[in-house]
């Protein structure tokens, strides 16, 4: 395996590290060219995993293209979009509904499918939602993605010797792809605890940044949560009914009213397929006592 490391990116092209940590580049062609003229082989072993690559690739490599004439033009046409984007000196949402533009949108879903490079989804759900982000940060729409870090979902598959399917675990490296850990108040860094099936459940934080919109997830790998909790937010299709309802328990739970430094005002609506019926339920249930419309939602 490849050596990753922290990117010593030159001053001149250091604004590559932020770029790679907003899914902004992944559907913007001239962006993603920029990654790829980088380093070609590099970008080749991430898989067209920018942040990846950024960890790879070797200084020699980014000392020359810092003074590549031609990368340097393409870089600051690039840098300078993006700056642009999130700068939000106008969009069709502010144009049309500008009152609201200081609110946010709600889009509670069991998947986002934004790029490869950060597998926590599965199908159609999650590459409609990503969709979603993608078209909806380009209109300028306050979207704060709600849902759960599946981090032992994936593996890849094999041929065995005698001709069997083998299932080839995926390892997942959260400092090798576009998202940011959250650093919460609590031992452990959490952010909150649920009650489920009797016992208090310590819940973790992430952020991943979309162009201008946001997505923030929850997990509950921590070290003091009970082994069967901590599983949960380990795969987003499991087989049995019962851990299924549990996970989507955990997804509408995280709908609190008490104060908490980071607090977006937002509208509810929450997309789920057949399989997460029960956790859309459960979020309605949740706020029986709210009508559905502008409420505060703690993001953890």
């Amino acid at each position: 395996m490849t050596d990753i490391y922290a990117p010593n990116l030159p001053a001149r092209i250091a604004g590559l590290e932020e770029l790679a940590h907003n899914l902004w580049w992944t559907w913007h062609p001239a962006a993603r060219k920029l990654f790829r003229r980088l380093s070609p082989s590099a970008w080749t072993r991430s898989r067209k995993n920018a942040v990846e690559m950024l960890r790879t690739i070797d200084d020699e490599r980014l000392r020359a293209m810092a003074a590549n004439p031609l990368f340097l033009r393409e870089y600051d046409a690039v840098m300078a979009e993006f700056a642009d984007v999130m700068a939000e000196r106008r969009s069709w949402y502010r144009d049309h509904y500008g009152e609201l533009a200081s609110g946010g949108i709600a889009y509670f879903c069991a998947e986002f499918g934004v790029h490869t490079s950060l597998p926590i989804y599965s199908g159609g759900l999650g590459i409609l939602a990503g969709d979603h982000f993608k078209e909806g940060s380009d209109l300028g729409l306050p979207l704060v993605g709600i849902g759960l870090l599946y981090q032992k979902g994936y593996f890849r598959q094999r041929i065995g010797a005698h001709g069997e399917q083998l299932a080839i675990d995926e390892p997942f490296h959260p400092e090798t792809m576009p998202i940011e850990h959250l650093p919460g108040p609590g031992p452990e860094g959490e952010h909150a605890r649920v009650q489920l099936a009797g016992r208090d459940v310590l819940l973790n934080a992430w952020r991943i940044n979309v162009g201008r919109a946001v997505i923030h997830l929850v997990d509950t790998d921590l070290e003091r949560n009970h082994d069967d909790d901590r599983v949960l937010s380990h795969q987003l299709y499991r087989g049995d009914l019962e851990m299924r309802l549990e996970a989507d328990r955990g997804h509408a739970a995280r709908i609190d009213r008490r104060p908490h430094p980071l607090v977006v005002e937002v509208r509810l609506g929450v997309p789920a397929d057949r399989g997460h019926q029960p956790g859309a339920r459960a979020l309605r249930d949740a706020q029986v006592d709210e009508q559905i419309g502008a409420i505060p939602l703690h993001v953890w």
